[in-house]
């Protein structure tokens, strides 16, 4: 095989986990907000119509309404706060394209360097796989994730531990490891 098509695949290969990894922790994020989210507000529901029935005080009701209405505000103003319904949908399909992607990347990369399918083929395969970026790239534009630094992080940490679980690999992020990785491919 060539070293180039080695690369590229092994490349697409760990970009295609490292954005799984990535998505996978952002979406669980976004679940635990919306639960938290949902659990202040009922705990402030409660707490008020408690106080309300405790109490003569009836100013209290009011305060807990208004409370209760600004939240309610700025969850429609500030997606961030609170998760668009659409988003949480659409995130685990959007998921599943990367997952899908890197399987098919990785049997072909298997297959590459096991020397079980041809350099025509492998090239052919290949392209018949960045095909189904166009349909990511749609996907991507639709939901527009902002970059999270702490998932970022863990991404690229999960990545590398799998990388090197799973390929016997210790640095999946310089460029010499790749020039290594891919030289000792060409060697078997």
């Amino acid at each position: 095989m060539t070293e180039n098509l080695n690369a590229r695949v092994w490349n697409e290969m760990i970009d295609a986990k490292r954005t799984d990894f990535y998505l996978s922790r952002y979406l669980q994020g976004l679940k635990r907000r919306k639960q938290k989210y949902k659990f202040y507000l009922i705990t402030i529901s409660l707490v008020g119509a408690f106080i309300q029935f405790a109490t003569a005080e009836t100013f209290i009701s009011p305060i807990i309404l208004l409370i209760i209405a600004a939240a309610e505000v700025f969850k429609n103003l500030l997606p961030e706060l609170y998760p668009d319904e659409s988003l949480l949908e659409k995130l685990p399909e959007y998921r599943m394209m990367y997952v899908l992607k890197f399987e098919k990347l990785d049997e072909l990369y298997i297959n590459m360097i096991n020397d079980r399918i041809s350099e025509d083929d492998a090239f052919e395969e290949y392209f018949s796989i960045r095909k189904g970026n166009s349909q990511i790239e749609s996907f991507d534009n639709s939901i527009c994730l902002p970059e999270k630094k702490s998932a970022t992080k863990w991404s690229d940490k999960q990545t590398d531990a799998y990388i090197a679980n799973h390929y016997l690999l210790s640095d999946t992020k310089s460029e010499d490891s790749d020039r290594k990785i891919i030289e000792n491919q060409n060697v078997k």
